[in-house]
């Protein structure tokens, strides 16, 4: 398991700088402007799709409403946890997400690999997420994981077309040029977690 206080064996310096600013000012403009400017952005490259995706990842936990019993305490931190994703979002998204905080809480993120067919670990692994950022699972193992996100109450956002209206509660997908977002608003009913009007509002429905 890696935690964020590795962020720095993950990059290389030159480059880094840049990707830092990148990141930080995708993750700092308000949500309006953030989602306007990505909607008429420049042509997409792998790197610019990791901080985009990055940028929304931070930005739905500042509009999600979690129910009280889901931290401990008022200092508990909102732990975002990516599950077999890609090093260059891994890269991005802790680095932007060094020393923020979201909704009074300190964020912190974890980088999960899932374990194959072992259901009292997957439970076990995803122990204190509040958001999960989930990309490449099989099918029985995605089934699992939202499973155990909508008892948990933790936000699910997945990534890949087979998850998309099925396996996830919020889904980011590329068309075109724009890196959109789905809810799926039956699993989120089901999940007890809440997303703010202002987010909603530029979601694609996949259920009405």
């Amino acid at each position: 398991m890696v935690v964020r206080n590795e962020y720095s064996s993950l990059l290389g310096s030159a480059r880094a700088g840049r990707l830092v600013a990148l990141v930080r000012i995708a993750l700092l403009i308000p949500l309006i402007i953030f989602l306007m400017a990505s909607a008429h952005g420049a042509r997409l490259d792998a790197e610019k799709i990791a901080v985009v995706k990055a940028a929304y990842i931070y930005k739905f936990s500042k509009f999600v409403i979690w129910p009280d019993s889901v931290f401990p305490s008022e200092t508990t931190n909102i732990e975002i946890c990516l599950v077999d994703t890609d090093e260059q979002l891994n890269k991005v998204l802790l680095l932007g997400t060094k020393q923020r905080q979201s909704r009074g809480r300190v964020i912190s993120v974890r980088l999960i690999q899932m374990k194959k067919n072992d259901e009292v670990a997957i439970d076990q692994q995803l122990q204190g997420c509040n958001l999960l950022y989930v990309k490449a699972l099989d099918q029985a193992q995605q089934e699992r994981v939202l499973d155990w996100a909508i008892n948990s109450h933790s936000l699910l956002v997945g990534d890949t077309p087979e998850t998309l209206g099925r396996n996830s509660i919020v889904n980011l997908a590329v068309e075109g040029q724009r890196v959109v977002f789905y809810v799926n608003r039956e699993a989120l009913s089901r999940s007890g977690v809440q997303i703010e009007a202002t987010l909603l509002m530029f979601a694609k429905s996949l259920n009405k």
